[in-house]
């Protein structure tokens, strides 16, 4: 599967007009870590290494609910959190299919932790952080996405759902850039 993950991304790449130096940067390929990218040798300051046009950058401008977004005014990581829990539930449909499959389901950011290995983290600052996003997170969701999808009937319900949410945000906060 993984090699299949690395030339759908690549497919993907070139009906979506991106392009990269392969003399200069490397797409790698390895069990644990899954895909990424690497310098395949020293960079300059200032060397053009890759193009990616803003319509290939998903975005709360660029998702099939892009109209949604706007008429409700929604913003931010909020946003484009929501935008990827509904592409990804939108699956075979949405333009950005074979780019999330090159990603890990979610990422082990320690929201997502299970309770014992949450119960680690007891009696440090992180451990109070991490119960105080959850909450807010949960918060966000029932008094702001949850209504957004309910006010929207031609957005799938299945793959929305809480822990939808938090998968999304765990790959919106490892992957942004606002």
């Amino acid at each position: 599967m993984a090699a299949t993950s690395k030339s759908k991304l690549l497919t993907w790449f070139k009906d979506h007009d991106i392009s990269y130096d392969e003399d200069s940067i490397l797409i790698t390929q390895d069990v644990v870590q899954g895909l990424g990218v690497i310098a395949a040798k020293d960079l300059s300051v200032g060397k053009k290494i890759a193009h990616i046009p803003k319509k290939s950058c998903l975005s709360v401008k660029t998702t099939s609910i892009s109209k949604q977004i706007e008429e409700e005014g929604l913003g931010g990581g909020l946003a484009l959190t929501v935008a990827v829990m509904v592409e990804k539930a939108i699956g075979k449909r949405s333009q950005w299919e074979d780019y999330f499959q090159s990603f890990p389901s979610y990422c082990p950011i320690p929201i997502l932790w299970s309770k014992s290995e949450k119960q680690t983290l007891y009696g440090l600052e992180l451990y109070d952080s991490v119960q105080q996003e959850l909450v807010s997170i949960a918060e966000d969701y029932n008094e702001i996405v949850l209504p957004f999808l309910q006010r929207y009937p031609e957005i799938p319900k299945r793959g929305t759902c809480l822990d939808s949410y938090l998968n999304a945000t765990s790959l919106v906060s490892s992957r942004a850039f606002f």
